[in-house]
């Protein structure tokens, strides 16, 4: 399932992406 995860930021990740804050 294609689902649109955003980090804590509300930035979208690519697929294969983690959760990471950077500046």
């Amino acid at each position: 399932m294609k689902e649109k995860r955003r980090d804590s930021k509300g930035r979208i990740l690519h697929t294969g992406e983690s959760q990471r804050t950077d500046g």
